[in-house]
Protein backbone atom coordinates (compact mmCIF):
# COMPACT_ATOMS: atom_id res chain seq x y z
CA UNK A 1 0.00 0.00 0.00
CA UNK A 2 2.77 2.25 0.67
CA UNK A 3 4.05 1.75 -2.79
CA UNK A 4 1.13 2.67 -4.40
CA UNK A 5 0.77 5.93 -2.43
CA UNK A 6 4.26 6.61 -2.71
CA UNK A 7 3.96 6.18 -7.33
CA UNK A 8 1.63 9.34 -7.80
CA UNK A 9 3.70 11.71 -5.70
CA UNK A 10 7.02 10.45 -7.78
CA UNK A 11 5.35 11.14 -10.90
CA UNK A 12 4.17 14.39 -10.13
CA UNK A 13 7.75 15.90 -8.65
CA UNK A 14 8.79 14.42 -12.29
CA UNK A 15 6.24 16.39 -14.09
CA UNK A 16 6.50 19.48 -11.67
CA UNK A 17 10.30 19.64 -12.25
CA UNK A 18 10.57 18.51 -16.01
CA UNK A 19 12.42 20.30 -18.47
CA UNK A 20 9.42 19.74 -20.81
CA UNK A 21 7.66 22.35 -18.98
CA UNK A 22 10.82 24.89 -18.58
CA UNK A 23 8.65 27.47 -20.71
CA UNK A 24 5.75 26.99 -18.28
CA UNK A 25 3.93 30.49 -17.17
CA UNK A 26 4.39 29.25 -13.83
CA UNK A 27 4.50 26.64 -10.66
CA UNK A 28 2.07 27.15 -8.05
CA UNK A 29 1.51 25.22 -4.73
CA UNK A 30 -2.00 25.33 -3.54
CA UNK A 31 -3.07 24.46 0.19
CA UNK A 32 -6.25 24.35 1.93
CA UNK A 33 -8.27 23.18 5.06
CA UNK A 34 -12.17 23.00 5.62
CA UNK A 35 -14.61 21.79 7.56
CA UNK A 36 -18.42 21.15 6.88
CA UNK A 37 -21.58 21.45 9.50
CA UNK A 38 -24.73 18.87 8.89
CA UNK A 39 -27.66 21.42 9.18
CA UNK A 40 -30.49 19.01 8.54
CA UNK A 41 -31.07 16.47 6.43
CA UNK A 42 -29.38 16.45 2.64
CA UNK A 43 -28.06 19.84 3.67
CA UNK A 44 -24.42 20.97 5.02
CA UNK A 45 -22.45 24.24 5.32
CA UNK A 46 -19.07 24.18 4.09
CA UNK A 47 -15.95 26.68 5.29
CA UNK A 48 -12.79 26.73 3.49
CA UNK A 49 -9.30 28.18 4.19
CA UNK A 50 -6.39 28.42 1.41
CA UNK A 51 -3.10 29.57 0.57
CA UNK A 52 -1.76 29.72 -2.99
CA UNK A 53 1.89 30.08 -3.89
CA UNK A 54 3.30 31.37 -6.98
CA UNK A 55 6.44 32.84 -8.93
CA UNK A 56 7.91 29.30 -8.91
CA UNK A 57 6.38 28.68 -5.29
CA UNK A 58 8.21 32.00 -3.89
CA UNK A 59 5.35 34.08 -3.11
CA UNK A 60 2.06 34.19 -2.18
CA UNK A 61 -0.34 34.80 -4.99
CA UNK A 62 -3.86 34.36 -2.46
CA UNK A 63 -5.42 33.89 0.47
CA UNK A 64 -8.86 33.52 0.95
CA UNK A 65 -12.36 31.78 2.97
CA UNK A 66 -14.61 30.42 1.13
CA UNK A 67 -17.92 29.21 3.18
CA UNK A 68 -20.69 27.28 0.99
CA UNK A 69 -24.13 25.93 1.44
CA UNK A 70 -24.68 22.38 -0.32
CA UNK A 71 -27.80 20.76 -0.66
CA UNK A 72 -28.69 17.18 -2.15
CA UNK A 73 -31.54 17.77 -4.14
CA UNK A 74 -32.85 14.25 -5.10
CA UNK A 75 -30.64 11.33 -5.07
CA UNK A 76 -26.94 11.81 -6.17
CA UNK A 77 -27.66 15.38 -7.60
CA UNK A 78 -26.14 18.32 -5.53
CA UNK A 79 -26.52 21.85 -5.83
CA UNK A 80 -24.26 24.43 -4.09
CA UNK A 81 -23.99 28.35 -3.41
CA UNK A 82 -20.44 29.51 -2.41
CA UNK A 83 -18.74 32.98 -1.94
CA UNK A 84 -15.32 33.57 -1.90
CA UNK A 85 -12.94 36.78 -0.31
CA UNK A 86 -9.60 36.91 -1.48
CA UNK A 87 -6.91 38.89 -0.15
CA UNK A 88 -4.21 39.52 -2.84
CA UNK A 89 -0.97 41.09 -2.08
CA UNK A 90 -0.42 44.07 -3.68
CA UNK A 91 -3.72 43.60 -5.53
CA UNK A 92 -6.73 44.77 -4.79
CA UNK A 93 -9.05 42.08 -2.82
CA UNK A 94 -11.49 40.21 -4.46
CA UNK A 95 -15.09 38.84 -4.16
CA UNK A 96 -16.81 35.84 -5.93
CA UNK A 97 -20.41 34.17 -6.27
CA UNK A 98 -20.52 30.96 -7.40
CA UNK A 99 -23.42 28.25 -8.11
CA UNK A 100 -23.05 24.72 -9.31
CA UNK A 101 -24.78 21.72 -9.80
CA UNK A 102 -23.38 18.00 -9.38
CA UNK A 103 -24.25 14.95 -10.34
CA UNK A 104 -22.88 11.53 -9.84
CA UNK A 105 -22.98 8.00 -9.93
CA UNK A 106 -21.25 3.99 -10.05
CA UNK A 107 -20.59 2.95 -13.10
CA UNK A 108 -19.49 -0.44 -11.42
CA UNK A 109 -18.91 -0.94 -7.64
CA UNK A 110 -15.37 0.83 -6.78
CA UNK A 111 -15.67 3.29 -9.97
CA UNK A 112 -17.53 6.55 -9.28
CA UNK A 113 -18.35 9.36 -12.38
CA UNK A 114 -19.70 12.86 -11.57
CA UNK A 115 -20.08 15.66 -13.64
CA UNK A 116 -19.92 19.46 -12.35
CA UNK A 117 -21.45 22.32 -13.77
CA UNK A 118 -20.44 25.86 -12.33
CA UNK A 119 -21.25 29.55 -12.76
CA UNK A 120 -18.95 31.95 -10.83
CA UNK A 121 -18.60 35.90 -10.85
CA UNK A 122 -15.65 37.67 -9.91
CA UNK A 123 -16.05 41.13 -9.33
CA UNK A 124 -14.13 44.06 -6.83
CA UNK A 125 -15.05 47.78 -6.39
CA UNK A 126 -12.21 48.65 -9.35
CA UNK A 127 -12.42 46.19 -12.30
CA UNK A 128 -15.97 44.97 -13.97
CA UNK A 129 -16.93 41.53 -12.92
CA UNK A 130 -15.99 38.52 -14.94
CA UNK A 131 -18.03 35.74 -15.09
CA UNK A 132 -17.09 32.22 -16.14
CA UNK A 133 -19.09 29.11 -16.55
CA UNK A 134 -17.31 25.85 -15.67
CA UNK A 135 -17.52 21.80 -16.89
CA UNK A 136 -15.56 19.17 -15.00
CA UNK A 137 -15.59 15.79 -15.49
CA UNK A 138 -14.22 13.31 -12.43
CA UNK A 139 -13.69 9.57 -12.31
CA UNK A 140 -12.91 8.43 -8.52
CA UNK A 141 -11.97 4.84 -7.91
CA UNK A 142 -12.06 3.16 -4.46
CA UNK A 143 -8.64 1.61 -4.47
CA UNK A 144 -8.96 0.82 -0.59
CA UNK A 145 -11.18 1.65 2.61
CA UNK A 146 -9.05 4.79 2.66
CA UNK A 147 -7.44 5.76 -0.39
CA UNK A 148 -9.33 7.28 -3.32
CA UNK A 149 -7.80 8.28 -6.45
CA UNK A 150 -8.98 10.32 -9.12
CA UNK A 151 -8.67 11.78 -12.59
CA UNK A 152 -10.33 15.21 -13.20
CA UNK A 153 -11.28 17.12 -16.30
CA UNK A 154 -12.19 20.69 -16.74
CA UNK A 155 -12.72 23.64 -18.57
CA UNK A 156 -13.34 26.94 -18.43
CA UNK A 157 -15.89 29.27 -20.51
CA UNK A 158 -15.16 33.04 -20.44
CA UNK A 159 -19.02 34.70 -20.27
CA UNK A 160 -17.71 38.32 -20.97
CA UNK A 161 -19.67 40.58 -22.86
CA UNK A 162 -17.00 40.72 -25.38
CA UNK A 163 -15.13 37.92 -24.81
CA UNK A 164 -17.00 35.04 -24.93
CA UNK A 165 -14.40 31.88 -25.54
CA UNK A 166 -12.89 29.11 -23.83
CA UNK A 167 -9.86 30.48 -21.95
CA UNK A 168 -8.14 27.15 -19.40
CA UNK A 169 -8.13 23.74 -19.47
CA UNK A 170 -7.49 21.62 -16.40
CA UNK A 171 -6.08 18.04 -16.10
CA UNK A 172 -5.56 17.16 -12.63
CA UNK A 173 -4.78 13.37 -11.06
CA UNK A 174 -4.47 12.99 -7.27
CA UNK A 175 -5.81 10.37 -4.36
CA UNK A 176 -8.04 11.17 -1.47
CA UNK A 177 -6.85 9.41 2.23
CA UNK A 178 -9.12 8.65 5.12
CA UNK A 179 -7.63 9.62 7.93
CA UNK A 180 -9.06 8.78 11.91
CA UNK A 181 -11.58 10.60 13.47
CA UNK A 182 -13.40 11.10 10.07
CA UNK A 183 -10.61 13.54 9.03
CA UNK A 184 -9.17 13.00 5.39
CA UNK A 185 -6.02 14.59 3.09
CA UNK A 186 -5.98 15.18 -0.05
CA UNK A 187 -2.97 15.26 -2.56
CA UNK A 188 -3.07 16.07 -6.21
CA UNK A 189 -1.11 17.88 -9.31
CA UNK A 190 -2.78 19.99 -11.72
CA UNK A 191 -1.89 20.71 -15.27
CA UNK A 192 -3.53 24.15 -16.14
CA UNK A 193 -3.53 25.12 -19.70
CA UNK A 194 -4.72 29.06 -20.37
CA UNK A 195 -5.94 30.07 -23.74
CA UNK A 196 -7.14 33.14 -25.67
CA UNK A 197 -5.74 34.74 -22.95
CA UNK A 198 -2.65 37.44 -22.89
CA UNK A 199 -0.57 35.17 -20.78
CA UNK A 200 -0.97 32.05 -22.66
CA UNK A 201 1.06 28.74 -22.09
CA UNK A 202 0.95 26.68 -18.83
CA UNK A 203 1.01 26.15 -15.10
CA UNK A 204 1.76 23.13 -12.86
CA UNK A 205 0.33 23.27 -9.77
CA UNK A 206 1.05 20.78 -6.73
CA UNK A 207 -1.94 20.74 -4.28
CA UNK A 208 -2.43 19.50 -0.97
CA UNK A 209 -6.09 19.93 1.12
CA UNK A 210 -6.96 18.65 4.37
CA UNK A 211 -10.58 18.28 5.83
CA UNK A 212 -11.57 18.02 9.12
CA UNK A 213 -15.06 16.83 8.07
CA UNK A 214 -18.29 16.93 9.68
CA UNK A 215 -17.93 19.10 12.81
CA UNK A 216 -18.88 16.85 15.78
CA UNK A 217 -20.27 13.96 13.77
CA UNK A 218 -19.36 10.54 13.66
CA UNK A 219 -17.87 10.48 10.53
CA UNK A 220 -16.37 13.11 8.33
CA UNK A 221 -17.78 13.16 4.47
CA UNK A 222 -15.19 14.06 1.93
CA UNK A 223 -15.15 17.89 1.40
CA UNK A 224 -14.06 20.07 -1.48
CA UNK A 225 -10.80 19.68 -2.18
CA UNK A 226 -8.66 22.26 -4.10
CA UNK A 227 -8.65 20.72 -7.52
CA UNK A 228 -12.20 21.58 -7.28
CA UNK A 229 -12.38 24.93 -6.95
Amino acid sequence: MKIKLIIPVIIAGMLFFSPAFSQNLDNELWMDVGASKKLFKNAKLELELAHRRDNNLASTKVFYFEPAFEYEAVKNLSLSVSYRYSIKPNKTNGNRLSFAAQYGFKIIDDLKISYRLKYQSDFDPIDPAEKALRNKIKLAYNLSKKVDPYFAFEMHYNMDALQKEFEQTRLAFGAEIDLPKGHDIAVYYMFRRKFNVKNTGNINTIGIGYSLGNIKGKKGKKGKKGSDN
